[in-house]
């Protein structure tokens, strides 16, 4: 009988935590698409006795200063509808945007807690 080398030790444990994870990724995507959507149609999203929501997306965007520049370019193409609808565009791109930053940060919390607790339900 043979014993396997070190090498391939190495590399069957390597691959057994690449797998594990990709798990852990695939598992925060799903619930991060979960929460972008609901927090996008203002859902209450509840993380750690705490509840999210639209406000709290629009809130994310306006710290960037995308969101400053974009209201600006929205005032300034009132009277152009094809520049205003590229600026309205702009700014839906960014809620979205938002959206999905504010859900990354929820998502971890929602994965550990269903890790170790069983299901938890963020609605």
């Amino acid at each position: 009988m043979k014993t396997p080398c070190i090498m391939t030790l190495d590399l069957h444990h390597y691959l057994a935590e690449q797998d594990r994870l990709d798990e852990v990724h695939a598992a925060l995507e799903i619930i991060k698409n979960e929460l972008t959507c609901d927090l996008l149609s203002n859902k209450g999203v509840l993380v750690g006795g705490q509840k999210w929501g639209f406000d709290d997306v629009l809130s994310t965007a306006f710290e960037t200063e995308e969101f400053c520049d974009t209201c600006i370019a929205l005032a300034a193409n009132r009277d152009n509808p094809e520049g205003f609808l590229a600026q309205r565009q702009r700014y839906h791109f960014m809620i979205e945007s938002a959206a999905e930053t504010l859900a990354s940060e929820l998502a971890e919390p929602i994965y550990q807690s269903r890790k170790y607790g069983g299901f938890y339900d963020y609605r």
